[in-house]
């Protein structure tokens, strides 16, 4: 988790200044969009599990 919340906002950063301004943060909110996407499918499959074994037991 170190890497994903401290490095690549520096590399975004550091993208952002050597580019196009902006570029940076664009691929940056990109990319957390799609950490947080990926985040909440898994936590809507485990829900799945968890509301599966309930109607087994009901």
């Amino acid at each position: 988790m170190v890497f994903v919340f401290n490095v690549l906002p520096e590399t975004f950063h550091i993208i952002n200044q050597n580019t196009i301004v902006g570029v940076g943060n664009f691929l940056g909110i990109l990319f957390f969009l799609a950490l947080f996407i990926a985040g909440l499918s898994t936590t809507v499959g485990n829900v799945e599990v968890i509301v599966d074994a309930i109607e087994g037991i009901v």
